[in-house]
């Protein structure tokens, strides 16, 4: 493709010659799309550096929320069985107590029949 701009050389005498000025403007341009594919290279290399500063901070990120979470099961796993036994402990606590109501029940109505005895 860049050859079929270059221009056609003058043939003097089996030799060919280019014209000063064509050469210059060729330069240039090559120069010119030179500089640009630096610039793009500078770009892609300046978008590359940005990813991979905020992937490796990314991946600190992850880092610490795996290390969270495996101190969170750590806490889950030393708490669970703590609140099984409180669970436990509870219910009983409530049979304890529904028997002791029903102890008090019998007790206050034995007491009232007492009573009732005394007063005739």
């Amino acid at each position: 493709m860049l050859l079929s701009r270059l221009p056609v050389p003058e043939n003097r005498d089996g030799v060919l010659l280019w014209w000063p000025d064509e050469v210059r403007s060729l330069a240039g341009k090559t120069q010119e799309s030179t500089q640009e594919i630096e610039q793009m290279i500078e770009l892609l290399r300046s978008g590359v550096n940005s990813a991979v500063i905020e992937m490796r901070s990314s991946s600190k990120k992850v880092q610490s929320c795996v290390e969270l979470a495996n101190q969170t099961e750590t806490s889950l796993d030393i708490i669970s069985p703590k609140v099984a036994e409180i669970e436990t402990s509870n219910i009983e606590k409530s049979q304890n107590a529904v028997t002791i109501s029903e102890n008090l029940k019998q007790l206050s109505d034995k007491l009232d029949k007492m009573i009732i005895r005394f007063k005739v």
